[in-house]
């Protein structure tokens, strides 16, 4: 988890908090899952963060317009469509949620869906 203000304390569940949005601090993984939820304040870094750590699946809760002006960004910026193509936004199946409950509920649902189909395809 990233988060600035977060303290341990807070979030017991988490594998660990990282104070800077700096994802080289995390131990390299396969079967990394991010997904950025940061009201717009930093979803451009919290997605190129996760493209450069080779996420294999980055999430973004955010707006159809807003994850199209982050993906046109990061490609001004040289990001590959390849690695553009890890991004999946909006976040979430489609189930309709309104709630912040239900679409985490959503961002959760759609990354346990992604596991399942790579453990299928390896």
């Amino acid at each position: 988890m990233a988060d600035p203000f977060l303290t341990v304390e807070q979030a017991p569940q988490a594998d660990g908090v990282l104070h800077a949005l700096d994802f080289s601090r995390l131990p390299a993984a396969t079967g990394t899952y991010v997904a950025a939820a940061s009201h717009g304040r930093f979803d451009e870094e919290a997605i190129e963060q996760a493209l450069h750590a080779k996420a294999d699946h980055v999430a973004l809760v955010a707006g159809k317009r807003r994850a199209q002006e982050i993906r046109a960004s990061l490609t001004a910026k040289g990001a590959l469509p390849e690695d553009l193509a890890a991004q999946h936004a909006p976040a979430g199946l489609a189930i309709g949620a309104q709630d912040p409950e239900e679409i985490a509920l959503s961002v959760m649902a759609e990354i346990v869906a992604e596991r399942c189909r790579r453990r299928r395809s390896d």
